[in-house]
């Protein structure tokens, strides 16, 4: 993981003009340090952009039922559900209002259970609730960056995720056979 933070830094870095000329505005965006004077006329070129504008026009028609989200959790299939848009959009760093899907957020938020864990729908006929750290995980990020991370919601993930973890860094709930694995 160090090394390819490393490859990433160092393609910016190399890169860093010509994306700042010819990337497009999300890639700009990230690269503009925040007293920048082209920071805003990036971001509005962001958000108006038509790709982002697909991207949370599709978010904001997904639909959570809010009477009955433990039998309607939230959809993270691999391929084109709303989590890896979302991923997308909080890797930018603007905040959800900014993106204008607070309230798919506020939905979203409705798939927690109650020790903090985030429940999904799986399988194609999509009839099992399941929950799984790496999606807590993941949407713990997403939150936190979209502008939540001060939200009860963002606490319970975290302190659930704090308890999945052993003092090595491990999950607890892994069998080890052996110390020195």
């Amino acid at each position: 993981m160090m090394r390819e933070n490393k490859f990433i830094e160092d393609f910016c870095t190399i890169n860093r003009d010509s994306i700042l000329e010819q990337g497009q505005p999300w890639s700009r965006f990230i690269l503009l340090p925040d007293d920048h004077p082209l920071r805003d006329r990036t971001k509005q070129a962001l958000l108006s952009h038509p790709n982002i504008l697909k991207i949370t026009e599709k978010l904001t028609q997904h639909v959570i039922d809010p009477e009955s989200p433990k039998q309607t959790p939230l959809n993270f299939r691999v391929y084109g559900s709303f989590y890896w848009l979302l991923r997308f959009l909080a890797d930018i760093g603007i905040t959800a209002e900014d993106f204008g899907i607070t309230s798919f957020i506020e939905q979203a938020k409705l798939s927690q259970l109650e020790d903090g864990q985030f429940m999904i729908r799986y399988h194609q006929n999509k009839q099992r609730a399941i929950a799984f750290v790496c999606i807590t995980a993941h949407l713990t990020y997403c939150l936190s960056r979209l502008g939540f991370k001060t939200s009860r919601t963002v606490t319970a993930a975290a302190n659930y995720l704090a308890t999945t973890q052993r003092f090595d860094g491990g999950d607890t709930r892994v069998e080890v056979s052996s110390p020195h694995i």
